[in-house]
C-alpha cells in the first residue's frame, strides 16, 4: 500500500516536472522568436536532442535497430511539422492562446484512433468534441476582419498534428523502446527546417546559450514524461500535463504583459473541461490514454 502511494506520488511529481520544463522550452522559445528563426530554433532543439540520445544509446549498449522505419519516419515527419507550427505559433501570438489551442490534441487523437485504429469512442465523445470546437472559436475569435489569424489556426494545426503523431506511436510502441522513437523523431525533426536554412543567422552568445537550453530544457522534459508514464498510469498523468496553460500563461503574464481576454479564458475553460472529461472517460474505462506531451 505505502509503495502503491509513494508510486502515485513519484508519478504525479515526474509528470508535473515534465510540464514544467515543457512550459520553459516554450518560453525560452518565445524569448527569442524576434532575433533567431523559428526554424532555426525548431532545428537545434531537435539536433540536440538528437545528440543526447544518440549519446545515451551508445552509452547504454542500446540497440539502433529497427523494424517499421517507415512509421517510424512518419512519426518524425508529423511531429517535425507539429513542432515548426507549435514554435511560429509561439513566436507570434500569445503563450497561453498557443497552450491552450495545443490541448486540443486528446480530441484529435480520440479521432484519428477511431478511424485509423478502430478504436471505440469514448462515451459523450461528439458532445466533448463540439464543446472544444466552441471553445477553440472562442479562443481564436474569427471574423470577417480577422480570418487572417493564421497563428492561431496553425497552433491548431500544431494540435492536429500531434494527435496523427501519437496514433503512429500507439503502432510503434509495442515493438520499438522510446528511445527509439525519440531518436527517429529528433532526426526527422532536425531535417525538416533545412529547407530553410538560407534564413539561418549566426548566433550570438546569448542567442547560442539559449538555444543550447531550449535543447537540453525540452530533452530533460521528455525524460521525465517518459518516467512519469512508467511510474503511474497514463490517464492521470495526461490529466496532470494540462497544468502547462497555467505555467505557459504565468510566463506570458510575467515576462511580456500578455493578459488572456474573456472570451479565450471561456474558451480555455471550455477546451480543457472536454479533455479532462475525456481523460477521465478513457481512464476508468480502463483503457489506455496516449500521452500528450507539451512543446512536443
Amino acid at each position: 500500500m505505502i509503495s502503491k502511494i509513494t508510486s502515485i506520488r513519484s508519478g504525479i511529481l515526474l509528470s508535473l516536472l515534465a510540464t514544467f520544463f515543457f512550459s520553459l522550452t516554450n518560453l525560452l522559445t518565445k524569448l527569442i522568436s524576434s532575433q533567431v528563426p523559428f526554424t532555426q530554433i525548431a532545428c537545434s532543439r531537435s539536433l540536440i536532442g538528437l545528440i543526447i540520445v544518440v549519446g545515451y544509446m551508445l552509452w547504454a549498449g542500446r540497440t539502433f535497430k529497427v523494424k517499421k522505419k517507415k512509421i517510424l519516419f512518419l512519426r518524425g515527419l508529423l511531429g517535425g511539422a507539429a513542432l515548426l507550427c507549435s514554435f511560429y505559433a509561439i513566436s507570434k501570438i500569445k503563450l497561453g492562446e498557443v497552450s491552450v489551442l495545443y490541448q486540443l490534441s486528446p480530441v484529435f487523437i480520440s479521432v484519428f484512433a477511431h478511424l485509423m485504429l478502430g478504436e471505440k469512442l469514448p462515451r459523450f465523445f461528439y458532445l466533448l468534441l463540439i464543446l472544444s470546437l466552441a471553445g477553440c472559436i472562442l479562443v481564436i475569435k474569427p471574423t470577417m476582419s480577422n480570418l487572417g489569424n493564421i497563428p492561431a489556426f496553425v497552433a491548431v494545426l500544431s494540435a492536429v498534428l500531434v494527435a496523427l503523431a501519437y496514433v503512429c506511436i500507439r503502432a510503434l510502441s509495442k515493438e520499438h523502446k522510446t528511445h527509439i522513437i525519440v531518436l527517429y523523431f529528433s532526426f526527422t525533426a532536425a531535417i525538416i527546417p533545412l529547407p530553410w536554412v538560407s534564413y539561418f543567422i549566426i548566433p550570438n552568445s546569448y542567442q547560442l546559450l539559449i538555444l543550447l537550453a531550449i535543447g537540453v530544457v525540452a530533452t530533460i522534459a521528455q525524460f521525465f514524461v517518459t518516467k512519469a508514464y512508467g511510474a503511474e498510469k497514463a490517464g492521470i498523468v495526461s490529466m496532470i500535463s494540462y497544468t502547462s496553460v497555467f505555467f505557459n500563461v504565468l510566463w506570458g503574464i510575467l515576462i511580456w504583459k500578455e493578459y488572456l481576454d474573456v472570451y479565450s479564458v471561456i474558451g480555455g475553460v471550455m477546451i480543457l473541461s472536454s479533455c479532462v472529461i475525456l481523460s477521465l472517460s478513457v481512464h476508468y474505462n480502463k483503457k489506455t490514454i496516449v500521452p500528450v506531451v507539451p512543446g512536443d
